[in-house]
């Protein structure tokens, strides 16, 4: 049942919203292609090539989780933002990670911080960070 869950949980937050082409899809990118930007109203993630800037109101995120999948030789950890239907995947790994972590364990009240320790070492698997059900 472990598993089963695990599955319908990310293809529940995986899969597309709609059918077309701009619609965005997690894939636990590298966290070397992006850079966060942390500003007292919300976050900016900018995807370094492109240059197109997602930005986020920390008062319209409704929900975040971790979600790491090993795809060998590389594995992956990402947060999930959710402010609305579409999930904003920052990886774990990406440019200003450690204010970004910083500003969603300030901004977000009740943020699950053993969560985060734990899911550091997960090779597989999907937690929820906030809001927190309470430990």
């Amino acid at each position: 049942v472990g598993g089963v869950g695990l599955a319908l949980v990310a293809y529940r937050v995986l899969r597309p919203v709609s059918s077309s082409a701009s619609a965005s899809r997690v894939v636990l990118r590298d966290g070397r292609d992006d850079r966060v930007e942390v500003t007292e109203e919300g976050f900016a993630l900018t995807q370094k090539t492109s240059g197109v800037v997602r930005t986020v109101a920390w008062k319209d995120v409704t929900y975040v989780a971790i979600m790491a999948i090993d795809n060998f030789p590389v594995g992956g950890i990402s947060f999930l933002i959710h402010e609305g239907a579409v999930p904003l995947e920052v990886p774990w790994d990406v440019e200003g990670s450690r204010e970004f972590l910083n500003a969603m364990q300030e901004k977000l009240p009740g943020f699950d911080n053993v969560a985060i320790v734990e899911s550091a070492s997960m090779l597989h698997g999907f937690r929820q960070v906030w809001p927190t059900s309470g430990r």
